[in-house]
């Protein structure tokens, strides 16, 4: 009997661990990409996913500390631990209740970091790894490119782009 539990449990384990990379898939279809994104992103170094984000809102409304995994422009796949940070002040907060926004740092180089906020416009990611930014963001309905950015100008505070991002994208939604 003492085996069966210990059994369960190691499956339980494994198969949380499996289904945190279930949301993220590459995308086969062929997609229009936006000017603006291939205008930021090095030449060839992006991919385009498809995201399920129903799978990921759920991943991350199970525990108060998360772990996540998140794709990078080279198609790499890495675990990032994240919390939610409430960056709206109460009243936009209960006028916009749909945004929420995480921050965290990468599980195995804790200097890289992510924040990223999902409406129901779907997720603005910004990743600061290292000297390099990578962004991700959306094309259309699941699909979502993932690139290194290649603008001159560099992001300081990752909070901000997500939580104006997302505020805007709420913006535009209700107008």
């Amino acid at each position: 009997m003492r085996h069966t539990s210990i059994f369960i449990i190691l499956l339980l384990i494994s198969f949380k661990s499996f289904s945190q990379n279930n949301y993220w898939k590459v995308s086969k279809d062929s997609v229009e990409i936006s000017e603006k994104s291939l205008d930021n992103a090095f030449n060839d170094e992006f991919k385009v996913y498809d995201l399920d984000l129903d799978m990921l809102v759920k991943e991350l409304s199970d525990d108060k500390i998360k772990k996540v995994v998140f794709p990078n422009h080279l198609g790499e796949f890495n675990t990032y631990e994240v919390s939610e940070k409430f960056n709206l002040n109460k009243k936009l907060a209960r006028k916009y209740p749909n945004i929420k926004s995480y921050r965290g740092f990468n599980v195995n180089n804790k200097k890289d970091r992510i924040a990223f906020s999902i409406s129901n416009k779907g997720m603005n990611t910004l990743i600061l790894n290292g000297n390099e930014n990578i962004v991700i963001d959306k094309i259309k309905s699941q699909k979502y490119i993932v690139y290194k950015d290649a603008s001159k100008a560099k992001v300081r505070d990752s909070e901000e782009f997500v939580s104006k991002h997302a505020l805007l994208d709420s913006k535009k939604k209700n107008t």
